[in-house]
């Protein structure tokens, strides 16, 4: 289904316009991106006599809520196993929209597809990179163990 929902997510985003403060925020997870091969990008000479003029595939319509979703409170969290997953899948205008990404440890070329710089692969196992598109900045973290449920009840409490 999630060739109609990306469907649905553009229609909505396109009824949104670009000025919607008051809007409530949509957050689509896609995990793992390589499973849901309908989001795919289209090949460049599709000649296919099944598809209507009117209809926009999965891949297409997945590119149009990465481009225009944030403006109307839509945002897309992809996880990709691998940065040839986020090639094959997106376009390089598409994945210019994704603007924070999270890497791991991997090899330089990857890194170097993703965030234009192969600092990725000096990475330990135990830290990862946060790049922000929009300013060109890398930051270095480490991971940390994922709080317990009742401390965040807590936390959430003292609000």
């Amino acid at each position: 289904d999630a060739d109609d929902e990306m469907g649905r997510l553009n229609k909505l985003i396109q009824e949104r316009g670009a000025e919607t403060d008051d809007s409530p925020p949509i957050v689509v997870v896609i995990d793992p991106l390589e499973r849901f091969r309908d989001l795919r990008q289209d090949d460049s000479f599709n000649f296919s006599l099944d598809s209507g003029s009117n209809s926009v595939s999965g891949g297409a319509a997945l590119q149009a809520v990465l481009r225009e979703g944030p403006a109307a409170n839509v945002y897309v969290l992809l996880i990709a196993g691998s940065a040839e997953t986020v090639s094959r899948w997106l376009p390089r205008a598409s994945q210019h929209d994704l603007e924070i990404r999270v890497l791991g440890q991997m090899n330089q070329s990857d890194s170097a597809l993703l965030i234009d710089s192969p600092v990725a692969a000096e990475l330990s196992a135990a830290t990862m990179l946060v790049y922000d598109d929009a300013v060109g900045s890398i930051t270095k973290f480490r991971q940390c163990d994922l709080p317990n449920a009742d401390d965040i009840k807590k936390w959430l409490a003292n609000e």
